[in-house]
């Protein structure tokens, strides 16, 4: 239920209380989330903790650079990226959707406003992902890189030997039949609902909540570039209060001066 909620969350930032109601309910009747998502399996907790970092990366990183008191929320995306990444490895995923959003978001500021904007609480959240990541697996406490890629690849080779084992199940080795399979699969055998239609909904959900995504960041920038105040014209400038001031003591000084010398 806590997935469940996460998405309403993120969908109603994105689109309003009716698309949040609409994910929700879609989510509620997608025959493979009701499945793997109502057992004790590793994917319900990894899915639970990269949605929470998405719907607080949505709320929070528009407005990354005036956070202020909340300037903490940052480290709370990078825990649950870690988290999720350290429940089950496929996690990682996550923290390569959101490292894809981070870039389309500082794309937009750079091209926008021509600097980053809220480039620091993205790095502040990949270093609290990497170093919670770290802490909550013993073994990568010595030589945390190379046991990492160890890690990997002895995960490789457990899927290796599952392919070998299950021979009609496995995933071939091309990277357009992978695509095939997994568009197949996302698609056709699990789409949201399931039923004889030309075309899956959740093609269109994913392609317009992708769209509404890049928005957000684009319209946050704009929302968030500073604005120049307008001069009256190219080569002049308003007089500050303490220019003023100065030139009214030098004018001052030389009436003075000059009344002394007409004088004598």
């Amino acid at each position: 239920m806590a997935s469940v909620a996460l998405i309403y969350l993120i969908a109603r930032q994105l689109g309003g209380v009716v698309a949040g109601l609409t994910a929700a309910i879609l989510t509620l009747v997608n025959p493979l989330l009701t499945t793997v998502w109502t057992r004790a399996l590793a994917e319900s907790i990894v899915a639970a903790f990269g949605l929470l970092a998405l719907a607080i990366a949505i709320w929070v990183m528009p407005r990354a650079a005036n956070l202020g008191r909340r300037a903490w929320l940052p480290l709370v995306i990078g825990a649950a990226l870690a988290l999720s990444a350290a429940s089950k490895l496929s996690g990682g995923l996550s923290a390569v959707g959101l490292g894809l959003y981070a870039l389309v978001q500082q794309g937009f500021a750079v091209w926008q406003t021509r600097r980053t904007r809220g480039a620091r609480a993205w790095v502040d959240a990949a270093m609290m992902a990497v170093v919670l990541f770290v802490a909550v697996n013993p073994l990568l406490y010595l030589m945390p890189v190379q046991r990492a890629i160890a890690l990997i690849q002895h995960r490789h080779d457990e899927m290796e030997f599952q392919r070998s084992v299950f021979t009609s199940q496995s995933v071939p080795d091309e990277l357009p039949a992978r695509i095939e399979r997994v568009a197949s699969r996302t698609f056709d055998d699990y789409a949201t609902p399931a039923g004889p239609l030309p075309v899956s909904p959740d093609v269109v959900l994913v392609t317009v909540g992708v769209l509404l995504l890049a928005r957000q960041s684009s319209v946050s920038c704009a929302d968030a570039s500073p604005v120049r105040p307008r001069s009256s014209s190219a080569g002049s400038a308003q007089p500050t209060p303490s220019s003023r001031r100065i030139s009214a003591s030098t004018h001052h000084t030389i009436s003075r001066r000059w009344s002394r010398r007409t004088s004598s």
